[in-house]
C-alpha cells in the first residue's frame, strides 16, 4: 500500500499536467520543436528535394532521347500529269483528283555525343542543391536563437512576477505592523495609507506582468511551433540556463569565417555565376549528335479519273490503243514500305558570339559585387564577434555587481526594519528600501537575459547554434 502511495505521489506533478493539458517545456524540447515543426524548414526541405530533382533532370540530357510517334494524314490531291499521253502508258496524261491516305509509325532516337553546355547544368543544379542545403542551416540558426530569446523572456517575466508577489507578502505583513502603531498613536494615518498605496501599486504591477507572461509565452509557442491553443510550463530557469554557458571560444582568423553559413553561401553565388559564364561560353561551341529513324508507311490512294479532251474510247470500253479502260472510274492503290535511316547533325548557333559580350559582363559585374559584400561582411563579422565577447563579459560581471547590489538591499531593508520597529524612522523608509531593492532584483534578471542572449548572440555569428 505504502509503494502504491509513493508512486501516486511521484506521478501526481505528471497527472495534474495532463489534466489541466499543460505542456511541461525544456529549452532542448522547445528546440527540437522549432526545427521539427516549423513550416519554413519544412518549405526549405522541399527545395532542397525539388533541387535534387532538378540535378537528375539535367543529367538526363546526356542520355539518348528516344520519340515513338505514329502520323495519320488525309490529304486531297489535284494532279494533272506533264507527261504527253502515251508516253508511259495513256493514264499519264489523265487528271487526278482524289484522297491520298497516309499512316506512318516510326521510332527516332538522338545522342548529343557533344554538348558542353550539359555539364554547366548539372553543374548549376548541383551548386543549387549546395544552396539550398545552406539556406535550410541557417533557417535552422534563426528559429533556434528566436526560441532561445523568447524561451529567456518568459523566464523573465516569470522571475519578475515572483519577484513582486513575494513584495506583496512583505508590504501585507507591514501592513498589520504600520496599523497596529496607528491605533496606538505612534505614527499617524498617512502611513497607512501609504502601505496601501504601495500594495495597490504593486498589485497593479502584478496584473501587467501576467500579462507580459502570457503574451511572451505565445510567442515561445509561435517561435517554437507548438500547437498555440496548448498551455505551456517551462521547466528551466534563468540561473540554471546560465550553467549550459561553457567557456566561449574567440574567433578572429578569416580562415574559420569560412565556415560560416553566410560565407558559404556567397561563395556558391560566386560560383554559379562562373558557372553561368562558362556556360555563355560553350554555347558557341557547335553541338554534334548521333540519330537513328526508323518508320514504316502506309499509303492508299482513292482517284477519280477523268479522261481529257483527245482521248478517244472503243465501244467496248477501251481505250484507243487497245488497253482497257476500268469499270468504273476509281482506282485503289495501297503502297507499304519501311523508311530507315542513320546520320551525324550538328546544330551551330552563331548568335551568342555578339549576344555573351552583355551577358558575360553582367555576370562579371555580379562576381565583383558579391566578391565586395563578403569582404564587407568579414569586416563587419570581426567587430560583431569583438562586441559580443565584450556583451557576454559586460553582462557575467554585471550578475555579480547586480547581486551584489541586491546583498546590500536587502541588509539595508533588514536595518531599517529594525529601526522602524523601534519607532525611529517612518514607514517612507521601508517603502523606499522595498522600492531599493526591488529595482536591484530587476537589475539581476535584467543582466542574466542580457548575459544568456549575448551568449547566444555570439553563437549565432559563429554560426553553432
Amino acid at each position: 500500500m505504502k509503494k502504491h502511495i509513493l508512486i501516486f505521489c511521484i506521478n501526481l506533478p505528471f497527472l495534474l499536467l495532463a489534466q489541466n493539458d499543460m505542456i511541461p517545456l525544456s529549452l532542448a524540447a522547445a528546440k527540437k520543436a522549432a526545427l521539427e515543426n516549423k513550416t519554413k524548414l519544412k518549405t526549405d526541405k522541399i527545395a532542397e528535394d525539388v533541387a535534387h530533382t532538378q540535378i537528375l533532370e539535367a543529367m538526363m540530357r546526356r542520355y539518348p532521347q528516344v520519340n515513338v510517334s505514329s502520323d495519320g494524314r488525309a490529304n486531297i490531291a489535284l494532279q494533272k500529269s506533264v507527261i504527253p499521253a502515251g508516253v508511259f502508258g495513256p493514264d499519264e496524261s489523265l487528271v487526278r483528283f482524289g484522297k491520298i491516305w497516309n499512316a506512318t509509325t516510326s521510332a527516332d532516337a538522338t545522342y548529343n555525343f557533344f554538348d558542353k553546355k550539359i555539364d554547366y547544368d548539372i553543374h548549376q543544379a548541383e551548386l543549387n542543391y549546395e544552396l539550398s542545403k545552406i539556406t535550410q542551416e541557417s533557417d535552422g540558426d534563426e528559429l533556434v536563437y528566436n526560441v532561445v530569446k523568447s524561451y529567456a523572456n518568459v523566464l523573465a517575466n516569470k522571475t519578475r512576477l515572483a519577484q513582486q508577489k513575494a513584495t506583496v507578502i512583505r508590504l501585507t505583513a507591514d501592513k498589520k505592523d504600520v496599523d497596529s502603531k496607528v491605533n496606538n498613536g505612534i505614527l499617524q494615518s498617512i502611513e497607512s495609507k501609504r502601505v496601501d498605496n504601495q500594495i495597490a501599486v504593486t498589485l497593479g504591477e502584478i496584473r501587467k506582468q501576467e500579462e507580459s507572461i502570457r503574451i511572451s509565452e505565445e510567442i515561445l509557442k509561435f517561435n517554437a511551433g507548438i500547437d498555440m491553443s496548448k498551455k505551456i510550463v517551462l521547466t528551466d530557469s534563468l540561473p540554471i540556463l546560465q550553467n549550459e554557458i561553457a567557456a566561449y571560444r574567440p574567433i578572429t582568423a578569416q580562415t574559420e569565417l569560412k565556415t560560416l553559413p553566410y560565407f558559404r553561401q556567397q561563395q556558391l553565388q560566386i560560383r554559379l555565376s562562373e558557372n553561368q559564364i562558362a556556360k555563355l561560353e560553350a554555347k558557341k561551341y557547335p553541338t554534334l549528335s548521333l540519330y537513328g529513324y526508323t518508320g514504316y508507311q502506309t499509303q492508299t490512294n482513292n482517284v477519280l479519273y477523268f479522261v481529257p479532251l483527245g482521248d478517244n474510247f472503243s465501244a467496248d470500253n477501251k481505250l484507243a490503243n487497245g488497253e482497257p479502260n476500268p469499270d468504273n472510274t476509281n482506282r485503289d492503290a495501297i503502297n507499304n514500305f519501311p523508311v530507315v535511316y542513320l546520320g551525324v547533325r550538328m546544330n551551330w548557333n552563331l548568335n551568342p558570339f555578339w549576344e555573351n559580350k552583355t551577358l558575360v559582363s553582367q555576370n562579371q559585374l555580379r562576381i565583383s559585387q558579391t566578391e565586395s559584400q563578403v569582404k564587407e561582411w568579414e569586416e563587419n563579422t570581426h567587430i560583431q564577434i569583438a562586441q559580443a565577447q565584450s556583451a557576454l563579459s559586460r553582462a557575467q560581471e554585471d550578475i555579480k555587481i547586480q547581486q551584489t547590489q541586491v546583498a546590500f538591499a536587502e541588509e539595508n531593508l533588514a536595518f531599517l526594519r529594525k529601526r522602524f520597529q523601534g519607532d525611529l524612522i517612518t514607514y517612507k523608509d521601508i517603502i523606499d528600501a522595498e522600492n531599493e531593492l526591488d529595482n536591484a532584483k530587476v537589475n539581476v534578471i535584467l543582466a542574466e537575459y542580457n548575459y544568456l542572449t549575448a551568449y547566444y548572440d555570439l553563437r549565432k555569428i559563429l554560426g553553432d547554434l
